[in-house]
């Protein structure tokens, strides 16, 4: 269960609550919430826009649309355009690789 703190925004995450201090294009403005990659596809004005932004075909872009992943190298390009607009999209649309807070421990006790 989220709740607001003074000073900090909520950023999405599958697992973890994350608040964060408000960076310079968050100030001031209200920033809207993404839920799915087809959203996020559709804000930036489809699947052509989408393909350019990230220099991909707009198959690919329809591909993920299928998928509903992008792919994890395309993060910050899509990231850094939705912050322009004034969005934001869970870090969890992206296929990337979380850590293993299990193998970090059996590293640690193997050292």
């Amino acid at each position: 269960m989220s709740k607001d703190v003074p000073g900090f925004v909520l950023i999405d995450h599958p697992k973890y609550l994350i608040y964060s201090r408000p960076t310079h294009h968050m100030k001031g403005r209200s920033v809207k919430r993404l839920k799915t990659v087809s959203e996020v596809i559709d804000r930036l004005g489809g699947n052509i826009e989408v393909a350019d932004l990230t220099s991909r075909s707009s198959n690919a872009v329809s591909n993920w649309r299928g998928f509903g992943k992008f792919p994890a190298n395309t993060y910050f390009v899509i990231r850094d355009e939705l912050r322009r607009r004034d969005y934001t999209a869970p870090e969890s649309l992206w296929a990337m690789q979380e850590p293993n807070p299990d193998m970090i421990k059996r590293k640690r006790s193997v050292a």
